[in-house]
């Protein structure tokens, strides 16, 4: 699997020269997955065939899936080059719809998001200003939330404004900060604010690595469409990589983890002796799970809403529930690494494969690899809001290492938030007339 991955990346490299195409995204990733793995820096638990046929199964889909989208581009753009007035369905450039950014209902969302973390995690903040360590903080929650959720509306909030927000603040405000002139510093405070109060929740470094991964992957779309970046944007760009780096072994240290370069090897490669063992322990299932499983994302915030007004889930939900919570709730050994263990990681096509065995991952994975070609080629068609749902996506393949990020609801709406609601239709004729928004596109 490593060799094909490495050489199909080199490929699709030499190629399409793009850093940001999903078949580089993807192959890319989880070459450097299996290259950690190879390396043995300590002795991690041997693969079983089950997880070995879990991987080839997620890439080899992927990948057809993006073959089989290139093959009806060029197949559909060859029907029109013959019939040129027989279609009237068009690509999209010069469509009507823009795509910018509703900017005051944009910060009204942060403000509220940032507001209600600041409320409910001011305990944290003043611990950890008073000298506490994050590990001092989880261990005085014991095993619990460190953050307690409950009642209608602070559920709702988390649901559909909080986690969402925060999953999605990061892609739209790189994207805003290296395309615009003017009032970069608004977007990039912002993010900083919802990224920094996303940490103090646990200590986690998911929200930085979010944030960083954010910033290139926009850098190399700018890149690829010749849109120009200031030289000053890219030195103060160069200088928060660093400081994110500080701030993520700063946040190492402080939950207790002594050898932080060790640590990252293992967040590399834990997916794959931690993934086995839960999908050895998946039998606790009765039969497949048929996509409850792999979209959590959206049937989760769903029947949360339909069970307010008293309408139950099916079992098919309840069994995938059961799973999600036993990966969150069991802390396994992956080797000669830690006495605590690990939890929660699986590789990305391991959700559909619960859900129904190598063939539902399969057509899973073509169909995943068909939109990430879709949106990569939509990227540049409908202003910032095609390029930073891309973004969106592309940082949920570059972590599929970590987990399957449509079930996750925060990454699911907050993707439904960027689709349909924080984005605006403007007519093209106005933007031309009125270009306040100082872009360099």
């Amino acid at each position: 699997i490593l060799t094909c991955s490495l050489g199909i990346l080199l490929l699709a490299l030499f190629v399409g020269k793009d850093w940001s195409h999903p078949v580089v995204l993807m192959l890319g990733i989880w070459a450097f997955v299996l290259l950690l793995y190879k390396l043995q820096a300590f002795q991690i638990i041997l693969p079983t065939t089950e997880i070995v046929g879990v991987l080839a199964d997620m890439l080899g889909g992927f990948l057809t899936g993006c073959v089989v989208y290139y093959l009806f581009r060029m197949a559909r753009n060859k029907r029109l080059a013959m019939n040129p007035g027989g279609d009237s369905v068009h690509s999209g450039e010069g469509e009507a719809g823009s795509g910018h950014l509703r900017e005051a209902f944009f910060f009204v969302l942060c403000a509220v998001a940032a507001l209600v973390m600041l409320v409910d995690q001011l305990h944290i903040i003043q611990s950890v200003l008073g000298g506490a360590s994050f590990t001092d903080i989880m261990k005085a929650a014991e095993g619990k939330g460190t953050v307690e959720i409950n009642g209608t509306v602070q559920v709702a909030l988390y649901m559909f404004i909080v986690h969402p927000m925060t999953a999605c603040v990061s892609p739209i405000c790189a994207i805003e900060v290296l395309t615009r002139r003017d009032g970069r510093l608004k977007y990039f405070v912002i993010n900083l604010v919802i990224v920094f109060l996303a940490v103090f929740h646990h200590g986690g470094r998911n929200a930085i690595i979010v944030m960083c991964l954010s910033y290139l992957l926009t850098y190399a779309l700018l890149r690829k469409d010749r849109s120009y970046v200031p030289r000053k944007v890219k030195i103060a760009f160069i200088l928060g990589g660093v400081l994110a780096c500080v701030a993520v072994f700063a946040l190492s240290s402080s939950r207790g983890i002594q050898d932080i370069w060790l640590s990252f090897y293992a967040y590399f490669i834990t997916c794959i002796p931690l993934g086995q063992q839960y999908l050895a322990a998946s039998h606790f299932i009765v039969g497949h799970t048929f996509g409850f499983f792999s979209l959590q994302g959206i049937t989760y915030p769903l029947y949360s809403v339909l069970a307010f007004i008293g309408i139950q889930p099916p079992e098919l939900y309840d069994m995938a529930s059961m799973m999600s919570n036993y990966i969150e709730a069991n802390y396994l050994s992956i080797g000669d690494y830690s006495a605590t263990g690990m939890n929660t990681f699986m590789p990305a096509g391991a959700y559909p494969y619960v859900d129904g065995g190598y063939v539902f991952e399969f057509i899973f994975m073509v169909l995943y690899g068909c939109v990430s070609c879709y949106l990569y080629q939509r990227r540049g068609q409908s202003g910032e809001k095609s390029k930073a749902i891309y973004v969106l996506w592309a940082y949920g393949l570059l972590l599929s290492f970590c987990r399957l990020y449509f079930a996750s609801y925060s990454y699911v709406v907050g993707l439904l938030l960027m689709a349909f609601v924080l984005y605006s239709k403007k007519p093209k004729k106005l933007i031309a007339k009125n270009d306040e928004s100082g872009r360099y596109e």
